[in-house]
């Protein structure tokens, strides 16, 4: 079986601040978002704003943008193709929607889009992007497949199942340039396929998020964004 990928390495910002209540008991949720829409599809997307009505949801396709507050809609983020529309009720111009955890206060939302005119296909993966849950120095995989993928990056050996994500702590086994050995595999009945073998590179001031889809992609991209350093420290990462 072969699989397509497209992979976005991406750096962590954490931001301040959290959830707040609105006067509707909604939960005012704050997220950074990201969009794989290799096919171009997606066109703007809208999020119930924190005080109430629609604004335009800041998507980054390359870079992580800033942190956006939007309110939640019957315990789920929802996304809208329009911003003339009652979040409540969508109807056709319902892109997306995900429930939302009671607890996460700060996200990070991968939405993956399948199709232009409904919400069939679309997806969004949320995770928590809070300083405790994604560290400095760690990864974050996105499986956006329907298969179990397995890495090894560096000295860590991991699992993670279909459209789920998985934490990997530092790594630490790496060479003089911050660059170590990285294989993600996929499970074919009893055995293990490498799909990707290359060397990544692993810094200890940003966070990274590595994400694989095996429909609508087209080769292989290797996406950065740079983070403010301190005054002393080198200004690349």
């Amino acid at each position: 079986m072969s699989l397509r990928l497209v992979s976005a390495a991406l750096a962590a910002c954490f931001l301040s601040s959290g959830v707040i209540r609105a006067a509707t008991g909604d939960r005012v949720l704050e997220i950074r978002a990201v969009v794989h829409d290799p096919l171009g599809q997606a066109g703007e997307l809208f999020v119930p704003a924190q005080g109430g009505g629609v604004v335009k949801l800041e998507l980054g396709p390359k870079a992580l943008p800033k942190a956006q507050r939007v309110r939640t809609v019957k315990g789920s983020l929802v996304l809208l193709r329009s911003e003339d529309v009652d979040p409540a009720a969508p109807g056709k111009q319902l892109a997306a929607a995900v429930r939302v955890p009671p607890k996460l206060k700060r996200a990070i939302a991968v939405v993956f889009i399948g199709s232009r005119d409904s919400s069939k296909g679309n997806k969004i993966l949320l995770f928590d992007d809070s300083s405790s849950a994604f560290p400095k120095g760690s990864s974050r995989l996105v499986n956006a497949t329907s298969l179990e993928l397995g890495i090894e990056a560096g000295e860590h050996k991991l699992g993670v199942k279909p459209w789920k994500t998985l934490l990997i702590p530092p790594v630490t086994r790496k060479d003089s340039y911050n660059m170590a050995q990285t294989s993600v595999f996929y499970r074919k009945k009893k055995s293990w396929v490498a799909f990707v073998e290359r060397k990544l590179k692993y810094i200890d001031t940003a966070g990274r998020i590595e994400k694989f889809k095996s429909k609508f992609a087209a080769g292989y991209k290797s996406l950065t964004r740079g983070k403010k350093k301190p005054a002393e420290a080198s200004a690349d990462e």
